[in-house]
């Protein structure tokens, strides 16, 4: 997985606004009449922080996997802290409602040691799924 953002001109969603006409992204290339000109469109600024930078400050809430990419891109791409105490809520999450797929998915760890063994503590704050 992959998150991304992206900012559409106020045009774009004004002619998609019929109920038929859903905007979504295309997988193999758009028709013309749905591409954007190019020319309007601003260049890039510079990024927000360095990558390197971004890293050291994920790594220091030991946001790992996926999650340290999108926490590392967030910060790049915005510099807003706010992203990386999003990322680690949303890992803690993960590991907190299904331990046992996150113990497959997150195999990484930022700061060693890190033990993914399956205990009874972890399934104390575990909702039940059966009611």
């Amino acid at each position: 997985y992959l998150a991304v953002i992206v900012t559409l001109p106020a045009i774009a969603l004004v002619n998609s606004s019929d109920e038929t006409d859903d905007l979504q992204l295309c997988r193999q290339g758009c028709p013309d009449y749905e591409r954007l000109d190019k020319s309007g469109i601003p260049p890039l600024v510079t990024s927000a922080m360095t990558k390197d930078k971004a890293a050291s400050f994920c790594k220091e809430y030991n946001i790992t996997d996926y999650y340290l990419d999108s926490c590392i891109f967030d910060l790049v791409t915005t510099g807003d802290l706010s992203f990386r105490d999003a990322a680690q809520a949303v890992q803690r999450d993960h590991w907190r409602h299904d331990p046992f797929g996150a113990q497959k998915l997150l195999q990484n760890c930022s700061k060693p040691p890190c033990v993914w063994e399956m205990t009874s503590e972890a399934f104390s704050n575990v909702p039940s799924l059966i009611t």
